[in-house]
Order: C-alpha cells, then structure tokens, then sequence
C-alpha cells in the first residue's frame, strides 16, 4: 500500500516535490552518514520493539530500507508496519522490498494524519534530527506527542556517542530506557530507547528531555 501527500517540508525552499527534493534529499542523507546503516546497527534497532504491543509499528525515514528490513523479519502482522518517508526517490523501492506494509511519501511532522486515530506500539527513528529545520524537528516533537503512551517506545540512533546539553523536542519528556554503542557501523553509532516520562524532567541526564540523541 502506498500513499503521497502533496505538502513535503514545507519550510524550505529546496524541500518541495520534483527535482530539488531528489538533490536536497542527496545532501541531508550526506550531512546524516557517511555509509548506509550496517545491518549491526540495523538489527539493534529492531531488537528494541516490543513485538508483543498491539498497535503501529512506525518508521520514520527508512531511506532504502536498511531497518526496515530487520523489523519486517520480525514483525507478525505486517499491515502493523507504517513507514514515512520525505524522498520520493525511495518510495518504489520500499514498496517493492516490503509487500503489505503502508508506505507514505510524507515529512514525519504529518505523522498523525497517518496514524488515523490508531494506536502506535513504537517508533523506530532514523531522521537526522540536527541536520533539519529547527521548525520541523518542533513539529516532529508535537506530532509524536500526540501518538504517544505510556506503553509506546521511541527508538533514535545517533552519531554523537557522547550525552549532551542540547534537547530536540524540548516540550515533551521522554525517559531513556535503553542505550548501546554499535561500534561496527561507519561511523559507531548509539541506539537510544524512550518511552514518555512518568515524573517531571529533572537535571539528571539520564531522565530528561530528549537531550541524548540526536537523529543521524
């Protein structure tokens, strides 16, 4: 099943339909790695859904499909799988690869629309989240927010091995359940795991906002 929207990032001048998006598409997956996702990492980041919750299982910019392809392995009922991705370049490929799962040619910041009232079991992440508008990475926030429970887990890998200062969805608090470094990957990265915060953010690292990961 596939999907398109006519409003991709529309905060920017080069993230329109057509052309520009194909070569502003080239210039963020640049800016976000060096080498596609090796399967290490890949399989990292499936081994973090909990495969038992009903409900969506959602990615978020699979690119050609790298973790998707280690979640569709893993996953029981495939119509679970919903997967939004901002280049239409990727499109035919992930619907060839991935049969019976939804495929929409969207910015993750329409996630809701997409979601249609059902319930989200997790969401696997591989945006990079420095590399994007300030306005979008706020809207991804809300828009994840508002799909969230208790229940649902908010997978991100990132680049910078080290905890930082700085947090990307700066409304909404999230609570690291999980982190590893996957060293056999170019470059290592770091697979973090949330869920939604059950006390309010404190100083702590560990049990802020989303201030450990970000995206590619």
């Amino acid at each position: 099943m596939i999907s398109q929207a006519s409003h991709v990032w529309p905060d920017h001048a080069d993230w329109r339909s057509g052309t520009r998006l194909a070569s502003s598409l080239v210039r963020l997956r640049e800016i976000g790695s060096v080498a596609a996702s090796s399967r290490h990492l890949a399989r990292q980041m499936a081994m973090q859904v909990d495969y038992q919750q009903s409900g969506l299982i959602v990615e978020l910019g699979p690119g050609l499909g790298a973790i998707t392809r280690e979640v569709y392995k893993r996953v029981a009922n495939r119509k679970q799988l919903l997967l939004i991705e901002v280049g239409g370049a990727f499109i035919p490929e992930l619907k060839r690869q991935f049969h019976g799962v939804t495929v929409v040619h969207d910015s993750a910041e329409w996630l809701l629309k997409h979601v249609r009232g059902r319930r989200v079991a997790a969401v696997v992440s591989s945006l990079p989240l420095r590399s994007l508008p300030n306005k979008v990475v706020h809207r991804i926030g809300v828009a994840l927010s508002q799909v969230m429970d208790a229940q649902t887990r908010y997978i991100q890998f990132t680049y910078d091995l080290r905890p930082t200062e700085s947090a990307y969805f700066t409304h909404m608090a999230l609570e690291k359940q999980y982190s590893r470094i996957v060293w056999r990957n170019l470059p290592p990265a770091r697979v973090d795991t949330f869920c939604l915060a059950t006390e309010p953010p404190t100083d702590h690292p560990e049990k802020t906002l989303l201030q450990t990961s970000a995206g590619s």
